[in-house]
């Protein structure tokens, strides 16, 4: 008796936990998707990303500072270096939200698993003698 209404009151919210985990994850794969193709053709060179024409000119010229004690050129390729480093720095932000949609999934559809996961840690933790 006391078991059918605990069921009665956790299978709502077990189905809510699916479905939000199954939104994350409807979310996380097409932008996961998305983030590997821009580095892939950023990488392959067969398609300039919008953002690095907006960035750098084709026309970089190399860069020459003039000092007391002589003369210091920077060649063009290093200039074509910075928005690729921009590019990739920018990719940051939809990685970690990738990979903070697929965590949160996770752990919607299995809570018990930190808990888990901590008492592993804690049994690997007591098992290993540390290394002096």
């Amino acid at each position: 008796m006391f078991e059918e209404q605990s069921q009665q009151t956790t299978y709502p919210t077990n189905s809510v936990r699916t479905g939000i985990a199954i939104t994350f994850f409807v979310l996380a794969v097409p932008l996961g998707v998305w983030v590997l193709t821009t580095v892939k053709t950023t990488i392959d060179n067969t398609k300039t990303p919008a953002i690095l024409q907006k960035i750098c000119s084709e026309d970089t010229k190399s860069f020459v500072i003039n000092t007391p004690n002589g003369r210091v050129e920077l060649p063009p390729q290093v200039f074509k270096g910075f928005p690729y480093m921009i590019l990739f720095m920018f990719l940051l932000i939809p990685t970690s939200i990738v990979i903070a949609l697929l965590k949160g999934g996770v752990a919607l559809l299995n809570p018990s698993m930190t808990r888990q996961l901590r008492q592993l840690i804690n049994s690997l933790q007591k098992t290993v003698p540390p290394q002096q």
